[in-house]
């Protein structure tokens, strides 16, 4: 009987622990990994394990097709030249966007739990060839697969400044996140955590409050458009490099300073100007009426410096709205 490496995603695992009852029923032995603790010494002894089984069987659905870990299995496999048995258990796998260590391969359906489908699984089996000598020497051992969004965690939390491409980079990620099942939550997370980076340029910061003001559940329906999305080069081809156009904007921090900065000036310069003209004025008054009183001199000054502020203030409340300020 058949010694049976089983690459499955998490998100399966149900289907594939149904599929190793089905396996051990016909006197296979199915290496499930049931305790995924991560690590070195957890990828180590998986790799291992495809050394030592006589067939590889991929659970193939969206959620492995899509997966880190199950790709690096599968291509580790097919290095050691290991007899491969796709197994569908899911809807939504389109066959033309197979892997090429797929594509070639008659995969058993195992949606439907019948036995036909039982007998279909172990006339592959029963057909598959035997399983080669391990090449010598071996294929470079993949490296230890590390989850996507810890990776953009790791860039989030980095104290080293980022600049606009890596900013605006790590929310068209996010934001593909968002519509993967079982990460967004935590792609929003990272969205806060990324908004609160004081080097955060200010278009970035209105893409992520864009981003999390979209409901939780459900596919985030924000306009592809509304993101700044990198600018491509006409003659970029799929798998090339995406250039970014550099971006000059000023981090949002500055922004809100600037702010401050115009809205405090704008208002002095208006007290300064309307206390000059209370000041003229009262001049005016006291030599025409041949009439000098402190009081009198002062309160115009007061009066035109107030009003003064208010119309600076005014003033700048326009410009911020109409946008001729930042």
């Amino acid at each position: 009987m058949a010694r049976i490496f089983m690459s499955y995603n998490r998100e399966s695992e149900t289907m594939a622990r149904s599929l190793v009852e089905d396996l051990e029923s016909m006197g296979h032995t199915a290496w499930f990994d049931q305790d995924l603790s991560g690590g070195q010494a957890w990828w180590h002894q998986i790799l291992a394990t495809i050394r030592e089984s006589d067939v590889f069987l991929f659970v193939m659905d969206p959620h492995s097709l899509n997966s880190n870990a199950c790709k690096k299995e599968l291509n580790y496999a097919a290095d050691l030249g290991k007899p491969v048995l796709p197994v569908l258990v899911a809807d939504g796998v389109s066959m033309a966007l197979l892997p090429p260590e797929l594509t070639e391969i008659q995969f058993i359906d195992y949606r439907k739990q019948d036995r036909a489908t039982a007998l279909s699984l172990a006339k592959a089996l029963n057909s598959l060839p035997a399983p080669k000598p391990l090449p010598d020497p071996l294929p470079p051992l993949p490296d230890v697969p590390v989850s996507y969004l810890g990776g953009l965690t790791r860039k989030i939390d980095s104290s080293a400044s980022l600049s606009y491409e890596e900013q605006s980079g790590l929310v068209i990620d996010l934001k593909r996140s968002m519509k993967e099942p079982g990460a967004a939550e935590d792609a929003r997370t990272l969205l806060k955590k990324l908004r609160s980076r004081r080097d955060l340029y200010a278009s970035v910061a209105e893409d992520i409050d864009e981003l999390l003001r979209e409901p939780v559940k459900g596919t985030p329906s924000i306009s592809t458009q509304t993101l700044h999305e990198p600018e491509i080069e006409p003659d970029s081809k799929p798998g090339q490099e995406v250039r970014i156009t550099p971006r000059t904007d000023t981090p949002v921090n500055n922004i809100r300073a600037g702010n401050t900065a115009s809205s405090d000036r704008m208002v002095i310069h208006g007290l300064i100007i309307g206390a000059t003209v209370g000041a003229i004025l009262q001049i005016f008054l006291s030599i025409v009426y041949e009439y000098f009183n402190i009081v009198s001199f002062i309160f115009p000054i007061i009066l035109g410096g107030s009003i003064g502020a208010f119309i600076g203030f005014i003033r700048y409340r326009i410009k911020r709205k109409s946008k001729l300020l930042p």
